[in-house]
């Protein structure tokens, strides 16, 4: 081939892989529209970043390398749009606009042996979910209900080798710190909506966890504010088939707020021959300011109580703000 045919031949093949970037690289589109037929215009989504399949995009949770991150699509049920499909290591959602999200699905493109992806939210009304996998769509439409907070979480022989980071945009808060691995994002008994979220899941060794100003706590306080919970309390007489049953799901210090926010989950009961003689079933969840734990911030929800004598909210809100008033300093100077 003459030596001008075969520049020209390679300019053609320059050209096609360029469009084929571009193409690739371009945001998705609408996948239901918006009640009325409104356009995307009257309240456009954060824009995606402005990078190219040619250039290793930065992404917030400070890993460089996202193009060896796995993909998956972020489908979002937005207040006054409906549903909108966002993409993997970019902010999907609204921010400034004072619009909840209400729903959200997580789907990897492509199957990988070995890696799960399963995750859960707290909704307006309703508190925590269950676990589901990816590709099901969780949360509400068309029940004006938010979304809350979320975690999510990766399963598998193949979970250790990556990192689920995520983050949000938080009514009245806006960005959070990173959250990883299964850890709760967002807040519980503050009516506070979800705006928007960041996901991404990345290589293990690939990853470089920033300095977050939120410290997940469970595993160092959830056990202590368990115990101090069962110790206010009240059950029956005898401890003959008691069955007690505490899960802390939340329990993270905020150190710029001096707050921590808490999530605990009682279920007592105490069963004798096949009958149920009394049964307890509660959440206590809400906020604390360390620097002056009241108990005005936090709530007991979802209370089911039957055969129980004694049973007071108040008890158990003062046990709380003791437990917080005692660990002060301590829970300050605990770090994961």
């Amino acid at each position: 081939m003459p030596r001008t045919e075969s520049r020209k031949a390679n300019l053609r093949c320059e050209l096609l892989e360029t469009r084929d970037l571009m193409s690739a690289s371009a945001p998705l589109a609408l996948v239901a529209p918006p009640p009325g037929g409104a356009t995307a215009a009257l309240a456009a989504p954060i824009s995606p970043p402005q990078t190219t399949a040619l250039v290793a995009a930065v992404a917030p949770n400070g890993v460089l390398d996202a193009q060896s991150n796995v993909k998956f699509a972020v489908l979002l049920h937005l207040q006054n749009i409906g549903d909108r499909v966002y993409r993997n290591d970019e902010w999907a959602g609204t921010k400034g606009q004072s619009r909840r999200l209400e729903g959200f699905q997580l789907t990897l493109d492509h199957p990988i042996p070995g890696l799960g992806l399963q995750y859960m939210a707290h909704l307006q009304d309703i508190s925590d979910t269950s676990w589901v996998a990816d590709g099901q769509f969780l949360g509400t439409r068309g029940q004006s209900r938010r979304v809350e907070g979320f975690a999510i979480r990766l399963t598998g022989s193949q979970a250790a080798n990556y990192v689920v980071v995520y983050r949000a945009h938080l009514e009245g808060i806006g960005d959070t710190g990173e959250r990883i691995n299964g850890a709760f994002l967002g807040t519980r008994g503050q009516s506070r909506r979800v705006e928007a979220m960041f996901v991404s899941i990345v290589p293990k060794a690939n990853y470089h966890p920033h300095d977050d100003p939120v410290r997940d706590l469970r595993g160092w306080w959830g056990p202590a504010l368990e115990g101090a919970l069962a110790g206010a309390t009240p059950g029956g007489v005898s401890w003959l088939g008691i069955s007690r049953t505490t899960t802390t799901n939340q329990f993270s210090y905020d150190t710029r707020a001096d707050r921590v926010d808490f999530s605990v989950t009682i279920n007592y009961k105490q069963k004798v021959f096949g009958r149920t003689l009394w049964s307890i079933n509660a959440t206590v969840e809400g906020w604390v300011n360390l620097s002056n734990p009241s108990p005005a911030t936090f709530r007991v929800g979802k209370v089911h109580v039957a055969g129980v004598s004694g049973w007071d909210e108040t008890r158990i809100k003062d046990a709380v703000a003791y437990f917080f008033r005692k660990n002060a300093d301590a829970i300050r100077q605990t770090r994961p």
